[in-house]
């Protein structure tokens, strides 16, 4: 979680989610940008080395992402934020879609670690690392 470097008014949040299922699973999408925050961008990061970086068009992949058993990826969302005023303040988790090969599409919600480790409202540090430096209205 922070502020994309040399901006005020834009903030990723980056988690890592692991494949626990035994069958491998597809990852389709991150969560809709809540109020208060515009979508930029995403990605997703995974595989063996060397690892491959695939953008999330809109919120999707551009290309198939797939983790086997027990595979992590590293998920990476920038929003804009648009007014600090509207940011949720609830401890909402970061939701990523994925899709079993039955077609099934599951969500995982993925929490987001404090500067302590503990479970944080993401909204909320949004508002502590964008907000606090002048970003958004």
């Amino acid at each position: 979680m922070g502020t994309v470097p040399g901006t005020t008014d834009r903030v990723f949040v980056q988690v890592t989610i692991t494949n626990d299922a035994y069958a491998p699973a597809e990852l389709i999408g991150v969560t809709e940008s809540p109020p208060g925050l515009d979508f930029v961008a995403a990605s997703v990061t995974a595989g063996d080395p060397p690892p491959v970086t695939t953008d999330l068009a809109g919120g999707e992949p551009t290309a198939p992402v797939t983790l086997g058993h027990g595979e992590t990826a590293m998920v990476t969302v920038v929003w804009q934020v648009t007014d600090c005023r509207r940011l949720p303040v609830d401890d909402r988790d970061l939701a990523v879609w994925m899709r079993t090969p039955l077609g099934l599409t599951r969500t995982v919600d993925a929490t987001i670690p404090d500067d302590l480790g503990a479970p944080a409202s993401w909204a909320a540090e949004v508002a502590e690392h964008a907000c606090a430096a002048g970003g958004g209205s």
